[in-house]
Parts: C-alpha cells; sequence; structure tokens
C-alpha cells in the first residue's frame, strides 16, 4: 500500500489530512475502514505542517493493512482541563533528582494512558471529518459524480429522465424559468445542449390547427343542442391560433429513435415546453433524419424502419 501513497505535503503545500486521505477514498487506494486520522498534540502546530507522518501495519482483525495517518493537532486531552488526568504537582523543591524525573516519568505515562483511551473517539471523529470531505470532493466534480445533482432529485421528477450531464445543465434552467418563457432561441438552444443534436425552434402566431371534438360536444340528433352554437359536426374543427414548431436534426435514425411517442427524450420535450411555453400553444415536433439516413428499410434492428418519424415516403 505504500507505493500508492502521497500523503506527505510537499515544501510549498500543507493540505489538511482530512483532504489527503479522502483523496486517496476517492481514487480506491485504501477503504474506509483501513485509514485512521490521530492527533498528536498542538506542540508542532504553530510551526509545522498539518501531516506530521504515517504508519502502515498489518490488522489482523481487519485482515488487510492498515493506515494511521498522524497531525499536529490538540486532541480531546488537550482540550479538557490537566487535572482530570494527572495530580497536583509536588513542589520540586521537596523533591530530589530521582523523585523528579520519576514525577516526570509518571505524568508522561499519564498522559499515554489518556490520549491511548481518547484515541477511538478522535479516530471516529476525524472519520466523519474525512467522510465530509470525500462528500464535498463528489460535489465540487458535478460532471463525474451526480451527488450535487441528486440533491435536486428528490423535488424534480424530470430529473430521472436526465443523465449526469443533463442534469447540471437543468439546474441551470431553473433559475431562468421566469425570464425565458415564451423566448423560442433560448429554448433552442438548451434542446441542443440537452440532447446534442441541433434543434430549431419557430412560432406560426397564425396558424391553421385542427382541433379535436370531445364526445360530449359532437352533434347528436334529439338532444336539443344548437349546431354551430354548442355543437358542431364531425370529430374535428379548424381553429386559427398559435403553433410552434420544434426541429430536431438532421440526426441519425439512431438517435432520433429516442423522440418517439413515450420514450425518454419525448417526455423531455413535454416537460421543458410545459415550462418554457403557453399552455394554448399547439407544439409540432419534427424529427429531420440526416442525408445519409433518409432510406426505408424493414427489419426490427434497423432503425429506419419508423414512417412518418425516421423514413418518410
Amino acid at each position: 500500500m505504500k507505493e500508492g501513497l502521497h500523503i506527505i505535503n510537499e515544501l510549498d503545500t500543507d493540505f489538511k489530512a482530512t483532504v489527503k486521505v479522502a483523496e486517496l477514498l476517492e481514487n480506491g487506494i485504501v477503504d474506509t475502514d483501513q485509514v485512521a486520522v490521530l492527533p498528536l498534540g498542538p506542540q508542532r502546530s504553530a510551526y509545522a505542517k498539518d501531516i506530521q507522518g504515517y504508519q502502515t501495519s498489518y490488522s489482523d482483525s481487519l485482515l488487510k493493512d492498515r493506515l494511521i495517518v498522524e497531525i499536529n493537532r490538540e486532541g480531546l486531552y488537550d482540550m479538557l482541563p490537566e487535572g482530570l488526568f494527572h495530580v497536583a504537582p509536588v513542589r520540586s523543591s521537596g523533591l530530589s533528582e530521582v523523585e523528579m524525573m520519576a514525577d516526570v516519568q509518571l505524568r508522561r505515562n499519564e498522559e499515554k494512558d489518556a490520549r491511548k483511551f481518547f484515541m477511538p473517539f478522535e479516530a471516529e471523529l476525524n472519520h466523519m471529518r474525512i467522510l465530509l470531505e470525500w462528500y464535498e470532493n463528489r460535489l465540487d466534480k458535478k460532471t463525474a459524480y451526480h451527488d450535487l445533482s441528486m440533491v435536486f432529485g428528490a423535488e424534480w421528477e424530470e430529473f430521472s429522465m436526465l443523465d449526469n450531464d443533463q442534469r447540471i445543465i437543468w439546474m441551470h434552467l431553473l433559475p431562468a424559468i421566469q425570464q425565458r418563457r415564451n423566448d423560442t432561441a433560448f429554448m433552442g438552444n438548451l434542446l441542443s445542449v440537452l440532447f446534442d443534436i441541433p434543434v430549431s425552434v419557430s412560432v406560426n402566431p397564425a396558424a391553421v390547427i385542427q382541433m379535436a371534438v370531445a364526445d360530449d360536444m359532437r352533434c347528436k340528433v334529439g338532444n336539443g343542442a344548437s349546431l354551430g352554437a354548442d355543437m358542431v359536426i364531425g370529430n374535428s374543427f379548424v381553429s386559427e391560433g398559435e403553433e410552434m414548431k420544434i426541429s430536431i436534426g438532421p440526426a441519425t435514425s439512431e438517435k432520433l429513435l429516442a423522440f418517439l411517442p413515450g420514450k425518454r427524450y419525448a417526455k423531455l420535450i413535454d416537460t421543458v415546453t410545459a415550462y418554457l411555453v403557453p399552455i394554448e400553444t399547439t407544439v409540432h415536433v419534427e424529427l429531420i433524419t440526416s442525408e445519409a439516413d433518409r432510406k426505408g428499410s424493414l427489419g426490427n434492428d434497423s432503425a429506419n424502419t419508423f414512417l412518418g418519424f425516421t423514413v418518410y415516403l
């Protein structure tokens, strides 16, 4: 394990021990149960670096190598009153040279035993600090890990439809929704970045739209309705309104399959339009295949078999 360790600070660096150990955990060099960070006391902290040194040994209980990192920081022993561990000192004038040496040795042994008593508690406190540093590293590296994006995942269901890179983009969209409603240029750029496919958005403010008629509104004989007032003939009628056209592509047929009705990207487009497009606007999605893919073919394994989506007559 020693070969992969880079814990000791360089001449121009003074990283905290918890930061260096968190880096080892992130790189998979050690496991969380293999490492402990223990304080040596504040005697050197005024002029020395945070990490004093480290030791490696084999643990018979864990059946694996163990890493002990020693730091120049005060521990619980240094924070508590001295009288909790040592009896009041005897006046030096009443002690012989041998008794003074024995008293110093006694106090050193008491300090050693007290530090050994607090060692499990200090190791656990520093273990929590290591995990927090590790989590903070994962939050900073938001494109490599999903920890930051999933902070919002509990409240926004659309995060389940996105990969990690798309979640980061979506996080930047949320604060701008109020200022970007009905902005076709912004919407086209957003969809292009989300899907990594060229997308253009255009609006026809006076489009002729075929509107479906509900079953209870269709004209029936003998129900007392007035034709043209509250009833129409047929199952649809023509109306004028605002229509938005979202053109996706050109792209390969394999990429466009994700935009078929019911697929993940089709649902994501519905979510984007729900945020940015007025509810009365009709949205029409057009899939544009690349020149090389504008052909028809048969077979379940082919992407050029969806008439009206990835192939046209």
